[in-house]
């Protein structure tokens, strides 16, 4: 034990005296971690403990005035910080791709670091937030989210500040004190009084903007895992880390908002709808099962015959399916629902109320769904349990409890992915025995083909919307007449279309016989993007979603274009070095989307939000998909 804890004694002095940065151990509270960790401790107890227990008896303190010159100060504070991370760094020859630390005593060097220790005082200070909090005795606004969010930041501020004060993550603090000269900005005019408010309409856009730092900055440092740069890894952790946490932080109070303010309180109280965390522990629960658990149960076992039950399962379902299906016809569809536009009675009438239950009993027979898998296991028919199985009967109870939750008012499609999904089983079968074809000359005139209609597309989608009087803030979709409408409808078909030619990208590889090219992410993207496309065109012709077809259509211009490079031969591929930037483009593509269409939810915009439980968890997909992709085909190649 006295070795183990020896052992722990030199680490810690050698990390401290040997690993950190010289010039700042001489600086206020950088010779150790200890008095950080004693004030961030005494915080945590002060305004959970100590001061709700001594104002427990006593009238909230009045500290408008207080407040005032308390925010006027922050705001004053973080444009100062802002301004020195600028002049020391970011605006003049600071790299955002890849920014090592300058442990030099160099004027400017030294002056970034004395920035990165006033960043670090200013974590102090905003703990004035929770003690104005605390005095006021606004206890429900001191919830545990906010606690460790404000309570963590000096002590992972002062790791940075003893070991890289300067580099690539003063890009969090760049970024951090810009949103907080707004945020005391707003705070210290929403302190004046009811005269203000009616100018401070822009209150919903701080957590936009709050979301948006964090988007920005964990792309800024994940960058660094896939690049060569002299800066710290594990730093890029903690930053990462700290900004997921504050992401977390945030996206928690925006879902307290939404479950309390804009859910239907009409089914708060029927089982499972009080919160998300059931469903989602059932559904990742059960895809661990069917994956995971219950291959390793069946192993040894035989087979189940499970022909009976399979029989009654069966007839359960067309019963009641055909129950929810004649359902919704009666109390909606067949009668006066219109397949244009039909807003949510929220109403407590017999046919609103009759409605919204049939919608919750359609979101129950998605976990009796789940049986499906549960007979492939039984029955070690594991082939048949392919990752897009599976996806679909995971994600379908939670999307199915989101328009519960607040839209009781449709019925979802189900659309089948079955020919699709199972073209790398057909295909690779029919030519097992056959010689691979030949087709470098169709694949230039296809390759060719789908530059110049990608080419087209995206002409067309910035002459009738985004060269004109689009806006990337909110486009609602016109629904007139007018030839500008009618030339983007058209174009978002045309756009449809694209997505069938571009099936034949896997036509060619499975008639190649390049089989290991037939992944899970290419099926899975080019299967769902017809369907996304049809139900964009069929519902929303137009409007804020078309951005995603101008920055496809714009990858799509320079990938077939790389394609159709290489299919020249040999002597073109000295010139085809940019290939894997190629996945980068389309990462940056899908996080651009993300962002934009994200946005939507924090602001109010004449364009339907339903549409954004279709489009976002797709990006999110494609996007994980795509990093993995990246990552599996240079990164670890690198690695070896």
């Amino acid at each position: 034990m006295a070795e183990m804890w020896q052992s722990i004694t030199d680490f810690y002095y050698d990390l401290i005296l040997n690993k950190s940065d010289p010039r700042v151990n001489d600086w206020p509270m950088m010779s150790g971690p200890l008095p950080t960790i004693i004030i961030c401790i005494s915080y945590f107890y002060i305004v959970k403990i100590i001061g709700p227990k001594l104002m427990e008896s006593r009238k909230p303190f009045n500290l408008r005035r207080t407040m005032i010159y308390y925010n006027l100060f922050q705001v004053i504070f973080s444009t100062w910080l802002f301004s020195e991370a600028l002049t020391n760094g970011w605006w003049n020859d600071y790299s955002f791709r890849c920014q090592p630390v300058d442990y030099s005593n160099n004027p400017k060097a030294i002056r970034m670091a004395e920035t990165c220790w006033w960043y670090y005082f200013s974590k102090f200070t905003e703990f004035f937030d929770t003690f104005f909090f605390v005095l006021r005795k606004k206890n429900d606004h001191i919830s545990t989210l906010h606690v460790i969010h404000h309570g963590i930041m000096p002590m992972a501020t002062w790791l940075g500040v003893k070991f890289t004060p300067g580099g690539h993550s003063t890009f969090l603090g760049l970024l951090n004190t810009f949103v907080h000269m707004i945020m005391y900005g707003y705070y210290l005019l929403a302190a004046c009084g009811p005269k203000i408010q009616p100018y401070l309409w822009w209150k919903k856009y701080l957590t936009t903007l709050q979301m948006a730092q964090f988007v920005l900055l964990m792309f800024h440092s994940f960058q660094l895992f896939f690049i060569e740069c002299d800066y710290p890894k594990a730093f890029v952790w903690i930053i990462v880390v700290l900004a997921m946490g504050s992401w977390w932080h945030t996206v928690m109070d925006f879902y307290h908002d939404i479950m309390e303010n804009k859910s239907d309180p009409r089914v708060k109280d029927w089982p499972m709808m009080s919160g998300p965390f059931p469903t989602i522990f059932i559904c990742i629960f059960y895809a661990y099962f069917v994956k995971v658990i219950g291959p390793k149960l069946m192993e040894k076992r035989q087979p189940f015959v499970l022909r009976r039950a399979m029989l009654y399962y069966n007839l359960f379902q067309v019963i009641a399916s055909a129950w929810i299906f004649i359902l919704s016809l009666k109390f909606g569809w067949w009668n006066d629902y219109s397949f244009r536009c039909e807003p949510v009675d929220f109403s407590n009438t017999p046919e609103a109320i009759r409605i919204a239950k049939g919608c919750w009993w359609y979101y129950i027979l998605k976990y009796v769904e789940l049986l499906d898998t549960i007979f492939f296991v039984l029955r070690k028919k594991n082939n048949q349990i392919s990752n897009l199985h599976v996806y679909h009967h995971a994600i379908m109870p939670f999307t199915a409890w989101v328009g519960t939750k607040f839209v009781p008012d449709d019925f979802m499609v189900e659309n089948s992915f079955g020919v699709l999904s199972r073209c790398d089983v057909i295909g690779p079968k029919l030519m097992e025995k056959r010689q691979p074809f030949v087709l470098r000359r169709f694949m230039m005139y296809y390759n060719l083909f789908q530059v110049i209609l990608s080419a087209l597309i995206f002409y067309r989608v910035l002459k009738y919307g985004w060269w004109n009087n689009y806006s990337l803030r909110c486009q609602p979709v016109d629904y007139s007449d007018h030839p500008m409408a009618i030339g983007m409808l058209e174009t978002c078909w045309l756009y449809y279309m694209s997505k069938f030619t571009e099936l034949l990208d896997t036509v060619v590889f499975v008639l190649r016989k390049k089989n290991n090219q037939v992944s899970f992410l290419h099926v899975y993207h080019h299967a769902s993007m017809p369907i996304i496309c049809w139900i964009g065109l069929k519902f929303v012709g137009g409007g804020h979603s078309t951005f995603f077809g101008l920055l496809n259509t714009f990858v799509h211009v320079i990938m077939y274009g790389y394609y159709f490079l290489a299919g020249l031969g040999p002597k073109m591929q000295p010139y085809l070095w940019w290939k894997k930037h190629l996945t980068l483009l389309q990462l940056i593509q899908f996080v651009l989307a993300i962002i934009h269409a994200g946005q939507l939810i924090f602001i109010e915009c004449d364009f339907p939000k339903i549409f954004l439980l279709i489009g976002l968890p797709h990006g999110f997909i494609l996007l994980y998909l795509f990093s993995k992709f990246y990552y599996e085909s240079y990164n670890k190649k690198k690695v070896k």
